[in-house]
């Protein structure tokens, strides 16, 4: 629990190859119109070509753009 306090709390999270060996993401949620939490997005790389850490610093601000692009068109 207190891993999805932190990703409430920051706006996304990460996965450090604990779906797949050799995977990393991060994602954002989703919320429709009224603000409920609709779905996720995510981008995916493999772990030899990106660090967790730099997860954040490459895609949270574009993530975040096309979750607030996607907002309004999800009813």
């Amino acid at each position: 629990l207190s891993a999805l306090a932190g990703v409430r709390r920051d706006g996304f999270a990460i996965n450090d190859q604990e779906i797949e060996i050799g995977l990393r993401s991060i994602a954002v949620p989703l919320f429709d119109s009224r603000n409920r939490l609709v779905a996720a997005i995510n981008v995916g790389v493999a772990a030899v070509q990106e660090s967790a850490r730099e997860l954040r610093d490459l895609y949270f601000d574009k993530l975040i753009g096309v979750q607030s692009a996607l907002k309004p068109l999800l009813v």
